[in-house]
């Protein structure tokens, strides 16, 4: 009961964001996941299906291939790619 109230407001987060972001996809994955997935995949699409405010196209529910590893991964990326992506706004000239 307390994990089907928490996967109900998981998919009012979940279908906001993607009204807001007009997403296509939401990957679920986490340390966690793998003891939420039976639970918030029964309880998650029905909340998005009835959803107010519909995607003009719609929105898709998967998990990530990465495994409990795709937040450091994910992270880690986004550090590579400040760190080693050309920065333009140092080019400019105050």
């Amino acid at each position: 009961q307390i994990l089907d109230g928490w996967g109900a407001r998981v998919g009012h987060a979940v279908s906001t964001a993607a009204s807001l972001l007009d997403a296509e996809m939401i990957i679920f994955s986490g340390p966690m996941w793998p003891h939420l997935r039976e639970r918030f995949m029964t309880v998650v699409p029905p909340v998005i299906a009835q959803w107010p405010y519909p995607s003009v196209h719609g929105v898709s529910l998967v998990e990530s291939t990465l495994g409990e590893n795709a937040g450091a991964i994910g992270a880690g990326c986004l550090v590579l790619d400040r760190a080693l992506s050309p920065q333009p706004q140092s080019l400019l000239l105050a």
